[in-house]
């Protein structure tokens, strides 16, 4: 399993290259091209569509996706402690 990364005008001399490589190894071996950005698990389109939106965070060599803003959903509310939910003015007892 070999992984390659490079930008997309450089795709025609990539494929040469591990196809040629291909026979220094034995057995059957399989070119494939991948339709996500990268490593990440983002498709191209949406990986671009999230990036114009500045919604990607880098991590390392992968990337986080930020949630949009906005009222939180029940599982998120759950997560929370008791002390983050209460009003201010309120006392616990």
């Amino acid at each position: 399993l070999l992984s390659v990364r490079a930008r997309a005008v450089q795709k025609p001399q990539v494929l040469e290259a591990l196809r040629r490589a291909k026979y220094k190894f034995p057995g059957r071996q399989r070119l494939c091209v991948s339709d996500n950005w990268g490593f990440t698990k983002l498709p191209r389109a949406r990986y671009e569509t999230l990036q114009e939106q500045g919604r990607l965070v880098k991590d390392g060599i992968n990337v986080k996706v930020l949630a949009p803003k906005g009222r939180l959903d029940t599982r998120t509310l759950s997560k929370l402690p008791m002390c983050m939910l209460t009003p201010d003015g309120e006392d616990e007892e």
